[in-house]
């Protein structure tokens, strides 16, 4: 039975990580064009946003159109997506002390410092989430 070394594992953290970065940025700003039937269509979000406001007489309509697309990459999912990352990154700094106190010694006070919220392994959630919100 082959065993599991620390740096396997950092390793498949990294590339997990790596993954997700790059999914994030390819749907984000891919350049690539899907013909949907009204016409060609950028497949990033933001490129979408930028053609979308430069071709379609209609702003509003554009913004609407390039906010809440169906079937690709829309300004939503990237602006969900962010707001996780910034709320996770956010809350993985606080930390509860809990006050102990020896029941052997008198006198002997300490306190144990709790992470609110642990992430070492958030990354494989975060790939699902958005994923299952591009989809």
């Amino acid at each position: 039975m082959p065993t599991v070394t620390t740096n396997s594992l950092q390793l498949t953290r990294t590339s997990i990580a790596t993954n997700v970065c790059e999914s994030i940025v390819w749907k984000a700003f891919s350049p690539t064009t899907i013909n949907t039937g009204r016409g060609p269509e950028f497949e990033g979000a933001v490129l979408a946003l930028i053609h979308l406001l430069f071709t379609w007489p209609n702003k509003q309509l554009a913004l609407r159109e390039a906010f809440y697309r169906q079937n690709l990459p829309n300004i939503m999912n990237l602006v969900s997506t962010l707001l996780i990352f910034a709320a996770v990154i956010y809350l993985q700094g606080f930390r509860v002390e809990i006050p102990v106190k020896s029941s052997r010694q008198r006198g002997m006070r300490g306190s144990y410092p709790v992470r609110l919220f642990y992430t070492s392994n958030m990354v494989r959630p975060f790939d699902l989430l958005f994923f299952f919100i591009t989809d």
